[in-house]
């Protein structure tokens, strides 16, 4: 199957201005009330974290193994870091 020619770089650059917006208003976008971004309508909010992939494909198989998401056992492992220090599970 031929490949597609690319847009002349003029035409790629209309285009992405049109749909380019302004840093400010991604901001408000995404800002509730207060002025404070909200991640989920319930509160919470995005962790990332950067896992080799030995450790990404361990931590899938123990979700894999426990019929759960990786979400589910991310917060598992965030309330046994909690609780490890003294503090009440809340995740």
């Amino acid at each position: 199957m031929a490949k597609r020619p690319l847009p002349a770089p003029k035409q790629a650059s209309r285009k992405l201005a049109a749909k380019t917006i302004s840093p400010s208003a991604a901001m408000t976008a995404d800002q509730g009330e207060a002025g404070r971004r909200t991640s989920q309508p319930d509160g919470r909010k995005g962790i990332l974290v950067r896992a080799n992939p030995e450790a990404w494909k361990e931590l899938k198989r123990v979700a894999i193994d426990q019929e759960r998401t990786l979400q589910d056992v991310m917060t598992e492992a965030i309330n046994d870091v909690l609780q490890k220090y003294g503090k009440p599970p809340v995740a």
